[in-house]
């Protein structure tokens, strides 16, 4: 449903109409510069290169494409599916190619990997929140992503690093770890609430963007620090390189997380766009860490081997073509040895879900099947807590994503999520044209 880490085009990309042309990468002429075609094709040559089967090829994409991803979510997570993944990754980034280059995304390396800021640097692009009133606290914030306007089911592991962070809020501080937000004014990011906490955020976002502007208010009189990206360097698609050097100056330790959305395919475009991105800066600096989040609407495979099948149809195929992106660069780096956190967000009826009339009345009617969507508020504040307990506790031996997942019900239900909230849609539709039926017949008897 793409409610993992959404956030509008405006507060992420400025206006969606105006950018769109600089939000697509150049694919290669076999595709027809379809998104679709190129996709299917990666998918299909990456699982006969690693020995697997994922079901391709589909009669339809638009109408199988969840077979597909269920099938991917089902490859053995210690073996097959990094294989997999580092395969698909390297197609992605062999065949696409920066704007109006020749020159594959997946060339793009840091410029200078020693460069840092200097801390008077790092003031200059300060945001100026009233700092010297500090009137917010890691305790307040604490206790507040702690407490959920509607009950949240969620795994045991999730409960548990939410009950620690409550009782240890000066985690929320990251403890000197510089987190770095790429789309860092999403309304899922959870740049407000670890801002507010103490902690040192950067958030990468366009300087025409109403989300830069929004996320200093959001910010204002917070203890800690938000560092702006400069304008030159804000864009993961279009300021590629300026955005990996600037990226990789930041001072260490560094955790760098994406909360990019766009709708559409241009999505799948931003997403390999800031990959790329993060990958050069991953290769320049043996200190950063890797975030991500992920949505229960995608295909999960589940410690017993079973798999979520919670895929929403109505979402189309962009969104886990996206997150797939970023998913398999969690399974690639972790397999490299490298420290990921990961966790799965709720569903959220953010800005960019609610433009769409099917999303908004799904999100409405969801708490009708035993799925309870967060508010934006809720859901950016699970976002920071699990953030915080994975930075201050890692273990490499944890399965990414499913050990801290906010699944909202979507999962552990005899009846698939997809079934579920696409009856409550029927049923609501249903009850709304009798509704209105009883309501003309009652008109009409009264003209008579």
């Amino acid at each position: 449903m793409g409610y993992g880490d959404n956030n509008t085009a405006d507060a992420s990309h400025g206006s969606h109409a105006q950018h769109h042309d600089a939000l697509f990468l150049a694919l290669p002429e076999w595709s027809g510069q379809s998104t679709s075609a190129w996709v299917m094709r990666l998918l299909s040559d990456s699982a006969f290169d690693t020995g697997q089967n994922i079901g391709l090829p589909v009669a339809k994409w638009r109408r199988d494409y969840p077979k597909v991803f269920n099938a991917i979510a089902e490859l053995d997570p210690v073996d097959a599916a990094p294989a997999f993944a580092e395969r698909y990754l390297d197609y992605l980034s062999t065949t696409a190619t920066w704007p109006g280059t020749d020159t594959p995304v997946g060339e793009l390396a840091v410029t200078d990997p020693d460069a840092r800021l200097s801390e008077d640097e790092l003031d200059g692009l300060c945001a100026d929140t009233g700092q010297a009133d500090r009137k917010s606290s890691a305790a307040a914030v604490a206790a507040k992503i702690t407490t959920y306007d509607t009950p949240m089911p969620m795994t045991p592991s999730a409960t548990a690093a939410l009950d620690w962070v409550a009782a240890n809020p000066d985690s929320l501080s990251l403890r000197g770890t510089t987190l770095v937000v790429i789309g860092g004014g999403a309304q899922l990011s959870p740049v407000r609430w670890l801002v507010n906490a103490g902690a040192t955020v950067v958030a990468v976002v366009r300087s025409d963007s109403p989300g830069r502007v929004k996320l200093v208010r959001d910010c204002a009189g917070a203890c800690g620090r938000l560092i702006l990206s400069p304008p030159d360097a804000s864009d993961p698609v279009t300021q590629a390189q300026k955005t990996a050097d600037f990226i990789a100056s930041i001072p260490g330790p560094i955790a760098v997380l994406s909360t990019l959305y766009i709708p559409g395919s241009a999505f799948v475009h931003t997403a390999l766009a800031a990959d790329c991105v993060v990958k050069a800066v991953a290769e320049a600096r043996d200190d950063m860490v890797l975030c991500c989040t992920g949505s229960p609407s995608e295909a999960w495979r589940l410690p017993d081997g079973t798999v979520t099948k919670s895929i929403i149809t109505l979402q189309g195929p962009n969104y886990l073509s996206a997150k797939l992106i970023e998913r398999s660069r969690a399974l690639a780096m972790q397999a490299d040895g490298r420290q990921v956190i990961a966790m799965i967000l709720p569903p959220s009826p953010t800005e960019s879900v609610t433009i769409s009339s099917q999303f908004e009345e799904v999100m409405t009617k969801a708490p009708l099947v035993g799925v309870y969507p967060a508010s934006p508020r809720d859901a950016s504040g699970f976002a920071a807590g699990l953030l915080a307990y994975q930075l201050a506790n890692p273990d490499p031996a944890r399965s990414l994503y499913i050990t801290f997942a906010v699944h909202a019900g979507m999962w552990g239900n005899t009846i698939p999520a997809r079934y579920r909230l696409t009856g409550a849609l029927i049923a609501s539709r249903l009850f709304k044209t009798r509704a209105e039926q009883a309501l003309n017949q009652g008109r009409h008897r009264a003209a008579e």
